[in-house]
C-alpha cells in the first residue's frame, strides 16, 4: 500500500463558541449543543445523508470508519477498515455497523448490525475497497441506500465528503456529530507523485487536493465521496487516505495534502 492509514478524519478542527443544533435519530428530533467547529466544514444531518454507516471494532473502538449503504444489506467501505493486511482480516464478529443517527456510535451507540460476510477486491495489487454483507436488512425508516454513479466525472462537478472524523489531530476520538464539506478534484503532479496507482480521475483512484484546510484524517476512512446530480446524492468513491505534498512531509491532514478515493463503479 502506498501509505498506511488505519482511520481517517476530514476537516481540521477549531474550537469555537457553542452552537445550538438539532439532532435527528431515525424519525425523532432533539436539541444538541456543539462546541467544536470544523475549519471550512459545516454541520450535517442524517436526513440529508441517510446512507451513512458507522463501522466500529468492539475490541478497539479507535478503529473507527465510515461507509455507505448501497442496498438494504450491503455497505461499501475501505478495505483497511476491516483488516490489518491482506490475509489478516479482523474477525467479523468483532465488527458492528450503525445507521440512522447523526451522533457518533462510539459514544452514542444505537442498534448494532452484524456482519455476515466481507468481500475484498485485491488482484496483483492491493485495492483499498471492500463490501460488507449484513446479517439482516436495514429498514427504510432507519437508512436508505445511495446509488453508485457510473458516468464520467470532471472538475466542474460539485463533490462532498461526510462523516464523523476526529475533531483534534492529537486524538482519534470521533466527532460527536456528523459533519460535511465540499472538496475539489485535482489532477496536479502531487496526485501521481504520492500514489503510483493514480492515473486520472476517471480510473480506479480519484484525487482531491486540500487548498483550504479541508481534508480527511482520523476517523473517516471508508466514508463517501459524493456528487450531486439532478438534485440527488450519488456515490462516487470511498475515502482511502491522504498524503502531505510538502518536502519534507508536513502534517497529513489539512492544507498541503492530497486525498485519495477508490472509485466505486469499478468494483460494484
Amino acid at each position: 500500500m502506498i501509505f498506511t492509514i488505519s482511520k481517517i478524519l476530514f476537516f481540521l478542527p477549531l474550537i469555537a463558541s457553542s452552537k445550538n443544533l438539532t439532532t435527528t435519530t431515525g424519525n425523532s428530533t432533539t436539541a444538541r449543543v456543539l462546541n467544536v467547529r470544523i475549519i471550512n466544514g459545516s454541520d450535517a444531518y442524517i436526513k440529508d445523508f441517510p446512507y451513512i454507516a458507522q463501522i466500529i471494532r468492539l475490541s478497539n473502538k479507535s478503529n473507527f470508519c465510515g461507509g455507505s449503504l448501497i442496498s438494504d444489506k450491503t455497505v461499501l467501505t475501505a478495505a483497511h477498515c476491516l483488516r490489518e493486511d491482506i490475509g489478516k482480516n479482523f474477525p467479523i464478529g468483532d465488527i458492528k455497523l450503525y445507521f440512522g443517527t447523526d451522533k457518533n456510535a462510539v459514544d452514542y451507540p444505537n442498534t448494532p448490525y452484524d456482519v455476515e460476510k466481507v468481500t475484498f477486491f485485491d488482484t496483483h495489487i492491493e485495492k483499498d475497497i471492500a463490501l460488507i454483507q449484513l446479517k439482516k436488512a436495514v429498514p427504510k425508516e432507519v437508512a436508505t441506500p445511495i446509488q453508485i454513479y457510473n458516468g464520467n466525472i470532471n472538475e466542474s462537478m460539485d463533490f462532498m465528503i461526510a462523516g464523523f472524523g476526529a475533531v483534534s489531530l492529537t486524538t482519534h476520538k470521533p466527532s460527536d456529530y456528523l459533519m460535511k464539506a465540499k472538496v475539489d478534484l485535482s489532477s496536479s503532479n502531487y496526485c501521481k507523485r504520492n500514489n503510483i496507482n493514480w492515473v486520472n480521475n476517471n480510473n480506479e483512484v480519484i484525487c482531491t487536493e486540500a487548498n483550504k484546510d479541508i481534508s480527511v484524517c482520523f476517523g473517516d476512512s471508508g466514508g463517501p465521496l459524493i456528487a450531486k446530480i439532478n438534485g440527488k446524492h450519488v456515490l462516487i468513491g470511498v475515502i482511502e487516505g491522504n498524503k502531505s505534498t510538502l518536502n519534507p512531509p508536513g502534517p497529513s491532514c489539512g492544507k498541503n495534502t492530497v486525498t485519495y478515493y477508490m472509485r466505486a463503479k469499478y468494483f460494484v
